[in-house]
């Protein structure tokens, strides 16, 4: 058995709020994403679920945790590839 596909609404989940986060203009570096927005967390949550608080906690803890390592991920290959032109 497939040990994700219970847990693959929260991948979806993540994909589409990705949509609402913002991003800061790094000049010629690109644009540096910030945090997935708590409003969009909310509102997701408001109309798919998870409904229940204890469940609506850890959906945040691992949508956070998940975009945490995103936005790391994106702004040192941003920071990789700035460093690269200038030299």
């Amino acid at each position: 058995p497939d040990p994700f596909s219970d847990n693959i609404w929260i991948l979806q989940a993540f994909y589409l709020l990705s949509g609402s986060r913002n991003y800061i203009s790094g000049g010629l570096g690109g644009a540096y994403p910030q945090a997935i927005p708590i409003d969009a967390i909310l509102t997701y949550a408001n109309i798919y679920g998870p409904h229940d608080l204890e469940d609506f906690e850890r959906f945040h803890q691992v949508i956070t945790a998940v975009d945490k390592v995103y936005v790391e991920e994106q702004i040192n290959t941003l920071n990789q590839q700035a460093n690269k032109k200038s030299k």
